[in-house]
């Protein structure tokens, strides 16, 4: 939600849980890139899920690309997998674009 108006985006994956989280993240992206005045945000490289002997949880670490100034640079993300890998995706995504993402808006 972003000045009382919800953003909801759609994206068809395969049944492989790698394919559904990497359609997790670019739901993300698009409703973020509707949000900005300019779509920085391209794409997610990268997506893992890693167990952590420390941490009843694996979590989910990811990287983004984001446009500034014309140059993509990638920004970290993770989030822990509590129910959901793919709201952990999402939730990573959104770790990831906070950073860059408030000199845009």
């Amino acid at each position: 939600m972003h000045g009382g108006k919800v953003f909801q985006k759609t994206v068809l994956s395969s049944t492989s849980e790698q394919d559904q989280l990497i359609a997790a993240t670019k739901a993300t992206i698009e409703a973020i890139n509707e949000i900005i005045p300019t779509p920085i945000v391209t794409k997610v490289p990268e997506i893992q899920q890693i167990k952590f002997k420390e941490l009843s949880e694996p979590i989910i670490v990811l990287l983004v690309g984001v446009k500034i100034k014309g140059e993509e640079r990638l920004f970290p993300g993770t989030a822990r997998i509590s129910n959901s890998a793919c709201k952990a995706a999402v939730r990573a995504t959104l770790d990831a674009i906070n950073r860059p993402i408030g000199l845009f808006l």
